[in-house]
Order: structure tokens, then C-alpha cells, then sequence
């Protein structure tokens, strides 16, 4: 089987498809990863097949708005970006007519790929912020004005002309078009996590999470500071607005005397200087840090909650758009988190919330309790995307 997978987004988005295409190439598959080319590297380095999507200097342009991580306006602005991928995604979907094309949500040239030419296509969910639940007036409000948003003004005009150039009606609900139907869609987290919606699509198998990431990079990994079981701070890797956050986090770490790591790759957004006992690293690999570390305060981006999680550390979410809030809120109700939104997040704020979840019993406990929850899900996701893509020998482990 080939499989042609598709991410959108940033590092935190491409890892998963990297993971999956991982462990299907070592199950004998071949694999294309179609992405911007700012992710050639990252992709390269796991030995899969890169086809370009996009321009690196719109996705750099895009990283480097205020807008990107505004509550208010980021949304639309990565809406906007989306709407450009439209027709490159379609070209090299219907370029693979016999393959298995695994897409991001947002992906819509490959379900137009399905849809005009039968290209055998899944979706790999990776949070369940999209799939949201209507179970009340409010939240069927705000997704009635999402899709009207993205129909009316953003995603909605390109699309549908895109759509009816290729014969096909236009899409009045793009961000649940399709889930009555056949198609299949694969959560990249557990239920346990988010069940399912008795509104969401038909068709969807909880795999877990990846828990991959880029760890054949970073480098200090026996640095001294990780003896110390630091604090470590992160506001994601597309985020380059994030000067507050860090300044915040300096501070708590100095107000409750504890060492603390800043990753960031954009050295401008920390303080001049840095306090006794905060260092900064451009990369270190979640996954082999967070063991040695006694909390985790982020951004609230899935793959960072799934490595926490995984390590059994308590969570500080500092949520600034897209599907933060959303895994905040799931985090705080699992009893393993706090949430602080960005304009109250003062380093003394963010001490006293730390200083709560490391010293509550109940914190730790429960983060005991998920950690030995926590199941890798790649596997299970290969298993049902193998049948999916006619494989016979593939359905033991799918669930």
C-alpha cells in the first residue's frame, strides 16, 4: 500500500503524521508526507517521502502575525491560509488516485479528491475541539456561527467555486461535512480524553495519542537542570508572540524559588536577561524531559498535554486560540490542570497556580492514575487505516 498523508499546521500538527507514516513504512508501506516546506527536514529525517504543499515563506509569514494566536481573530486568519491549500492539496490527492490519503481536517482538497474521484481518503483528528458537542443552545450557536463564518466569508467562497468547477454542490456546514457518511476518521487521543459526540461523525475510532516527537533532535539532555525536576515552559513551536508568557514564567519560577526551562526556537521573545536557575533551550524532546520534570506549563496544544500526561506531571494551561481552550477545559475536569487565560497570566499568578498543583495530593494522584492510563496510539491507528486501505492482515489491534 502507499499511503499520502497530509498535515496542516504546525510542528505540533506534523509530528503525529510523521508517527504514522513511521510506523507504516516500517509495517513495508510506502509513505508520502505532502507539506509546507518549512517540515522537509523534520520529515526527511524519518525516512519518508516529502512532496511539497504550500510556500515556507507564507507559512514563516503566517507563524510571525500577532494574528495567528489571537482568541478573537485567529481563527479566521487560519482560515484565510487554509483557503490558499485548497486547490495544491486537491492536485497531488488526485495525483495518488491508489493510494490512501490520510488528511487533516482542514485538508478539504482531499475530500474533494474523495468525493469527484473516488481517492480512498481518512481523517486523522488530532483534538477534539472540531468535533465539539452541540448539547446545548450555546454551543449549537457557536457552531452554527463558525460554519457560517467559514461558508460566507472565508473557507466557503473558494471552496464552493472549487467544488462546482469540479461538479459538485457546495458545502453548506464545511466543518461537518461528510460525518453522516462512510468516511472514516481517526482520533489521535482516547476516550477517556473526549468521548464520543452523538452528534460528531458516524464513523470514528479513538486510537490515542502518538506521543511522538522529534527526538532525534535537541541536544543537553544531561543538562545539571534536570536533576532538579525543573519547571518548564512552553507557548508552542508556531507561536512567536509569546514575550509575556516567558516574562510570566521567569518570574514565577523566581518566585517560587524553583529552576525552570524556557523552550522557545525564537530567542527574542525572553528577557534580556534570564534569573539564577531559568535556562533556555531552542529544542528539547518532550518526551524524554517531562519524566524529569515536576510540571509542565504550555500553551494547552494536544501533543504537549499527551506528553505530560504520559509523564504523570500536573498542567498550567495558558490557552491563547484554536483548539487550546477546548483541551484546557478536558484537562482541568481529568483533575490534573489549571487554566489561566493570557491577559491574567502575571508571574505571580502563575506561581500560585503551580505552587496548587504541586502541592495538592489530589493533583498528583490523579496524574498517577492517567499516566498509567496513557496508551500509545499509533499502532491501533495503523491497524484501522490498513483495512481502511484494503489491507487484509491488518485488524487485530483496532478497537
Amino acid at each position: 500500500m502507499h499511503a499520502l498523508l497530509l498535515p496542516i499546521g504546525s510542528t505540533g500538527d506534523v509530528l503525529p503524521f510523521v508517527a504514522v507514516g513511521r510506523a507504516l513504512r516500517a509495517r513495508g508501506h510506502d509513505v508520502t508526507v505532502g507539506a509546507n516546506p518549512h517540515f522537509a527536514g523534520l520529515i526527511e529525517r524519518a525516512g519518508l517521502d516529502f512532496a511539497a504543499v504550500g510556500d515556507a515563506d507564507e507559512y514563516d509569514a503566517m507563524c510571525g502575525s500577532p494574528k495567528l494566536m489571537d482568541r478573537l481573530h485567529g481563527f479566521r486568519f487560519v482560515m484565510d491560509f487554509v483557503s490558499t491549500l485548497i486547490r495544491p492539496i486537491y492536485e497531488l490527492a488526485a495525483g495518488h488516485r491508489s493510494s490512501l490519503v490520510v488528511a487533516h481536517p482542514l485538508a478539504y482538497g482531499a475530500r474533494i479528491a474523495e468525493e469527484r474521484l473516488g481517492v480512498r481518503t481518512a481523517t486523522l483528528l488530532l483534538s477534539p475541539a472540531i468535533l465539539r458537542s452541540a448539547d446545548s443552545w450555546i454551543k449549537r450557536t457557536v457552531r452554527w456561527a463558525a460554519d457560517r463564518l467559514i461558508v460566507d466569508r472565508v473557507v466557503g467562497p473558494p471552496l464552493n467555486a472549487f467544488r462546482a468547477a469540479k461538479g459538485l454542490p457546495p458545502i453548506a456546514h464545511v466543518l461537518s461535512h461528510g460525518w453522516d457518511g462512510d468516511h472514516l476518521h481517526v482520533a489521535l487521543y482516547p476516550r477517556w480524553f473526549a468521548p464520543p459526540a452523538a452528534d460528531g461523525p458516524r464513523r470514528l475510532v479513538h486510537a490515542g495519542f502518538p506521543l511522538h516527537d522529534d527526538g532525534d533532535r535537541g541536544a543537553n539532555l544531561d543538562a545539571p537542570i534536570l536533576d532538579e525536576r525543573p519547571l518548564v515552559f512552553t507557548a508552542g513551536t508556531g507561536h512567536r508572540s509569546a514575550r509575556a508568557f516567558f516574562a510570566a514564567a521567569s518570574d514565577a519560577s523566581v518566585r517560587l524559588g524553583r529552576p525552570a526551562i524556557l523552550l522557545t526556537q525564537h530567542r527574542e521573545q525572553l528577557p534580556p536577561v534570564l534569573p539564577a536557575g531559568v535556562q533556555h533551550f531552542a529544542y528539547l524532546p518532550l518526551s524524554r524531559i517531562l519524566p524529569r520534570a515536576s510540571a509542565l506549563a504550555h500553551h494547552g496544544g494536544i501533543g504537549s498535554a499527551a506528553a505530560a500526561l504520559s509523564a504523570g506531571i500536573p498542567q498550567l494551561i495558558v490557552p491563547f486560540a484554536h483548539d487550546q481552550p477546548d483541551n484546557a477545559a478536558r484537562l482541568c475536569r481529568l483533575g490534573v490542570a489549571s487554566l489561566v487565560w493570557p491577559a491574567h497570566a502575571t508571574g505571580a499568578r502563575l506561581a500560585r497556580r503551580l505552587g496548587s498543583l504541586l502541592d495538592s495530593p489530589s493533583v498528583a494522584q490523579r496524574c498517577r492514575a492517567l499516566a498509567d492510563a496513557v496508551r500509545p496510539g499509533v499502532g491501533v491507528a495503523c491497524d484501522v487505516l490498513e483495512r481502511y486501505g484494503g489491507v487484509e492482515h491488518a485488524l487485530a489491534g483496532a478497537a
